[in-house]
């Protein structure tokens, strides 16, 4: 009898170092996300922010971004374009391309952030060098529009280029007109049609 009490107690104590370690162990960020993105999903707003503030925490890059879209929005949060601008850095230093195209979108635009045309012209930079098609497509689309830069069609070729390669539509249809125009490169209807 007195065997069996110990092994009921070694059992018991097994059990709680097991269910101990288990709550003092570090959670895997990409799932916290994971579990952010069903909370979201299902409109537990309250709950996704919980979950991306830990992954965010623990340095993975889409925690912070989905923090910041939740800024940019309103959802479960109340909307703070200055919050979802610091998200979007955070998750732009951490490399997520998306992240680096909203900020740009935020500095270009001059919402929750000083207007700028040179931080905008970086972030899409970044997002475009993180091969982010709308990063690149974005950066065509300002030297192409010639409104915040000097127009540069050669530029504007490069950019559309890369986000062609990348498969965004609009920068392939954009790129075949400037081939069909010979604006910034040589006209050549042949890639023209293929770019469409």
């Amino acid at each position: 009898m007195l065997e069996n009490v110990k092994k009921s107690l070694f059992r018991v104590l097994c059990l709680g170092a097991l269910c101990l370690g288990g709550l003092m162990a570090e959670q895997d960020p990409k799932e916290l996300v994971g579990l952010g993105a069903k909370s979201y999903k299902e409109q537990d707003f309250t709950q996704a922010k919980k979950y991306f503030e830990k992954a965010c925490d623990l340095k993975e890059n889409s925690g912070c971004f989905n923090l910041g879209v939740l800024y940019y929005q309103g959802h479960g949060v109340e909307k703070n374009l200055k919050k979802a601008a610091s998200f979007y850095a955070k998750a732009c230093d951490l490399n997520y391309s998306n992240g680096c195209h909203l900020l740009g979108n935020l500095y270009y635009s001059g919402q929750g952030v000083s207007q700028n045309t040179n931080k905008a012209l970086q972030y899409y930079s970044k997002a475009c060098d993180l091969k982010y098609a709308e990063g690149c497509a974005s950066l065509g689309g300002i030297y192409h529009d010639g409104k915040v830069v000097t127009r540069d069609f050669k530029k504007a070729v490069e950019y559309f280029t890369k986000a062609c390669d990348l498969n965004d539509g609009d920068g392939c249809t954009i790129l075949g007109s400037l081939y069909d125009a010979g604006r910034g490169t040589p006209k050549d209807l042949k890639k023209a049609l293929a770019s469409y």
